[in-house]
């Protein structure tokens, strides 16, 4: 009778397939938040922006290859600097767009100079914090950084 009741069961027409791997499984896969891989890259992708110049434009490879070296941010910052000394250099000071542009490249040196101090002020708690749970560590570090 056992012959019978396995050929009646009907997992039976399963199990040599799942034996096989030849079923795909089934059964779900639940990845809870900081359960599975958790690393991910957040490089911006800018081969968009790039491709998006036209040939008669530009020339997008370039500008990237430009871009990769020197942001437009520093391109800009470099721009700003030229305009305002010719500025003073020809008694431009006083013309409104020369001023716009001057309280704008004050603005900036702000926010750098707060960025700078957000950074020392997490620097600073980082070596507190290592210097209180691993002193030898922090001698390391500071040996190969200092």
């Amino acid at each position: 009778m056992t012959g019978r009741s396995a050929m009646f069961n009907p997992w039976m027409a399963f199990l040599p397939n799942f034996l096989s791997n030849s079923v795909p499984n089934f059964m779900p896969q639940i990845h809870f938040p900081f359960s599975g891989a958790v690393n991910q890259n957040i490089a911006p992708e800018m081969d968009w922006f790039f491709s998006t110049i036209p040939s008669a434009a530009g020339n997008g490879p370039l500008e990237k290859k430009i871009f990769e070296q020197h942001s437009y941010g520093t391109q800009l910052d470099k721009l700003s600097e030229a305009v305002l000394a010719i500025a003073e250099h020809v008694k431009a000071e006083s013309l409104d767009e020369v001023q716009t542009l001057l309280k704008l490249s004050i603005e900036i040196d702000q926010l750098k100079e707060l960025a700078a101090e957000d950074l020392q002020k997490n620097l600073m708690q980082s070596i507190d914090s290592m210097k209180q749970s691993n002193p030898e560590l922090l001698k390391q570090v500071l040996t190969k950084h200092i």
